[in-house]
């Protein structure tokens, strides 16, 4: 089985046809589709209050493509264990080890940290954000691309 934790923006850009990262979470949904692999998408709970925001959740296109790979491929990871640092992090004025992350993002790197969370790879279009600590928890990033970026690429 292959694990993937997802960042609120593959979500974003799966379901919006006009995100700049449309095709590129396509390609990746195809790719999960035709694996020979077992594939399970982690949400993180922090992801679900990002992602299932009202503007979102009255688009029925959307939230019926979310549904339907959520039903196929998520589960959902609450965010108990890891929300209280994360968030005491967050809001130091330092941050984090002088760098500045979202409370979503602080809770995804805790859950790259944490050994007991199967995970083999993020799907973000942050990477920047994560490939610090994904390179040492041996965690994959699999990149989202901008639209034109994704379409050059296919020539």
């Amino acid at each position: 089985m292959t694990t993937i934790l997802c960042d609120s923006c593959f979500w974003f850009a799966l379901c919006d046809d006009d995100d700049s990262y449309h095709l590129s979470a396509i390609d990746y949904l195809e790719l999960f589709e035709g694996s020979k692999d077992e594939v399970k998408l982690i949400i993180p709970f922090p992801s679900l209050y990002e992602t299932l925001r009202t503007e979102f959740c009255k688009r029925e296109r959307a939230m019926i493509l979310f549904n339907r790979v959520i039903d196929k491929y998520g589960y959902y990871l609450f965010d108990d264990e890891y929300r209280d640092a994360s968030y005491a992090k967050v809001k130091s004025i330092q941050n984090y080890r002088g760098r500045h992350f979202s409370l979503v993002d602080m809770i995804i790197r805790s859950i790259i940290e944490d050994n007991n969370v199967s995970k083999d790879a993020l799907i973000t279009s942050n990477a920047s954000d994560f490939d610090d600590i994904a390179s040492v928890y041996g965690v994959d990033i699999l990149p989202l691309v901008k639209n034109k970026d994704f379409i050059a690429n296919q020539r």
